[in-house]
């Protein structure tokens, strides 16, 4: 009779092999969770990042907040300080905002930065005149 019920129990080797397997699935799908929560938190490569700041930017300047604008520019110019057209678009918010001689300035190290520019000679001549209209 011992016998009978020892081979009633005989599954227990499966059992293990059953657990082993419960485990594996957990961890596989730990792993699974954790990529999809932390793959959107990686840093995108920078020109991925430099695009969403021009579309912030712009979204700002929409919005008629042009000083968030000029903020966002400049985190464009502290990941990439050669991009011509963030140091373009500071000086024309600047400009736009009679910040004269911030202007002046910010066009004066543009053209020293991008010498070949037009656009930064244009700007420069652009801040030179900046507030004059209101002082006729």
């Amino acid at each position: 009779m011992v016998r009978g019920y020892d081979n009633a129990a005989l599954p227990v080797d499966n059992v293990n092999v059953n657990r082993k397997w419960i485990i594996y699935a957990v961890i596989a799908i730990s792993v699974i969770v954790l990529a999809i929560i932390v793959i959107p938190l990686l840093p995108k490569s920078l020109d991925d990042r430099i695009t969403l700041l021009y579309d912030e930017a712009q979204r700002h300047i929409d919005a008629g907040d042009l000083s968030k604008a000029k903020l966002t520019y400049f985190q464009i110019i502290e990941l990439k300080p050669n991009e011509e057209k963030a140091w373009h678009e500071i000086g024309k918010i600047l400009v736009r905002t009679e910040a004269c001689t911030e202007a002046v300035n910010h066009y004066t190290e543009y053209v020293n930065i991008f010498p070949e520019s037009s656009r930064g000679a244009e700007g420069y001549e652009l801040a030179k005149l900046c507030g004059q209209e209101n002082d006729k």
